[in-house]
């Protein structure tokens, strides 16, 4: 199986990113949206440690101004998980000028957290968020999750030989590197990217996008551009704090029509393809490994 260029030209099938919201053969639709892609069910902060600070009022979870943030366990599982509750999308002009405010669900099962700890697989999911308007112009989106890739909308129909097919541009983090982010504050700095989870979170940080400037930078053959999209500012990596004013929050969206990443490689691929299960266990082993991680 072939791989795409990390920040370029990517193409999927229509028919592979169908939902509820999301209708595949409206033009509209497809337009007016950008796909994130994440991994559902990692959790930020893993055992009672990590989910706790001084900063909170009771002594545990952690603190975000666009999120609340909520600590679970799984049945039968005495690990604590905490996870922010929404990933938070800022639009505007500027960081300064902030018009619009929306967000998207994120998991707070301990279930899901713990299947996964016990071996089961890290499970990325499309969501489908709004781009920004020419006014806007650019989107800031929290790191509260673990981002694997961002994709833009390019061409609804690529060619008469392939009706089928998107056309989309991508900026890939799913590649175990070191990337140059601007952070703001005169410099860049290196940020390590995984090849499963992506992007890292950073309650500190919210990843800027310019849109426009990707797609018109990234629909250029690689050997073309005069730079990457990095060292031209396209993406940045800035404070969180910085964002304002708070217009509040305009729009929520669920997970129910994200579209699992099986949904679409089948689509892509034309392959059957499954999670891997978490591995049974007694409850005696459960006991052990919970005393130990808490």
């Amino acid at each position: 199986m072939a791989l795409s260029y990390p920040e370029g030209e990517c193409f999927f099938v229509r028919t592979a990113l169908e939902s509820s919201i999301y209708h595949a053969n409206d033009v509209k639709d497809f337009y007016s949206n950008m796909m994130v892609e994440y991994v559902w069910n990692k959790e930020a902060d893993h055992g009672s440690k990590e989910c706790m600070t001084a900063e909170s009022r009771q002594g545990r979870g952690h603190r975000h101004s666009r999120s609340g943030y909520k600590i679970v366990r799984g049945s039968w599982w005495d690990t604590d998980y905490g996870n922010w509750t929404q990933l938070p999308f800022s639009y505007g002009p500027h960081w300064k000028k902030i018009s619009r405010r929306v967000q998207h669900n994120l998991c707070t099962s301990g279930n899901q957290f713990r299947d996964r700890e016990k071996g089961g697989a890290y499970r990325p999911f499309f969501m489908m968020m709004p781009m920004p308007t020419k006014q806007e112009r650019w989107v800031w989106i929290d790191c509260l999750a673990y981002i694997r890739a961002v994709y833009l909308p390019v061409a609804y129909s690529v060619s008469k030989d392939h009706p089928e097919l998107y056309s989309f541009v991508q900026v890939n983090f799913a590649l175990s590197r070191a990337v140059k982010f601007w952070h703001g504050e005169g410099r860049f700095n290196d940020v390590k990217t995984d090849q499963v989870l992506g992007l890292p979170k950073n309650v500190h940080r919210t990843l800027a996008l310019d849109p426009t400037g990707l797609i018109e930078l990234l629909t250029l053959p690689r050997q073309l551009r005069r730079d990457n999209c990095y060292n031209l500012k396209l993406l940045k990596l800035q404070q969180s704090i910085s964002l304002q004013p708070d217009p509040g929050v305009s729009k929520s969206y669920s997970d129910g029509p994200d579209i699992s990443w099986l949904t679409v490689a089948k689509g892509n691929y034309g392959l059957d393809l499954t999670w891997q299960p978490p591995q049974k266990s007694t409850w005696q082993e459960n006991f052990i490994k919970n005393a130990l991680t808490v």
